[in-house]
């Protein structure tokens, strides 16, 4: 099994091809994203969505604004400028948290994003 963390923390679970233990790791990601279990193994968003609710409401401020963007979002497309994307998003999330405010962030990002072509 492979985990890797991503810009805003989430991990990406995968079991390859060649795994001599696919059913022990399927499992193993079985009991990871449990309800009951994901929230208790994650520092940052569990990718269980009921964990999610819960663990944002007790460990995050604007859990309320949190969870909505979660139901809405959509995976980043693939690009060969993948990692400097990732670097722009990570500072547009510190920037707002920092309180910037949003809209300004957003634009600062876009702008730096429009700059790589």
């Amino acid at each position: 099994m492979f985990i890797v963390g991503t810009p805003y923390g989430g991990w990406n679970l995968a079991i390859f091809e060649a795994s001599q233990h696919k059913e022990a790791a399927w499992k193993l990601i079985q009991f990871l994203t449990r309800e009951d279990v994901n929230g208790d193994v994650v520092e940052l968003v569990p990718a269980n969505m009921k964990a999610a609710k819960s663990f944002l409401a007790a460990n995050r401020k604007g859990a309320d604004l949190i969870i909505p963007h979660l139901e809405n979002a959509s995976p980043r497309p693939l690009s060969p400028r993948y990692l400097e994307v990732a670097d722009i998003e990570v500072t547009l999330a510190q920037d707002v948290f920092s309180g910037m405010d949003p809209q300004k962030a957003a634009g600062k990002a876009c702008t730096a994003i429009d700059a790589l072509n």
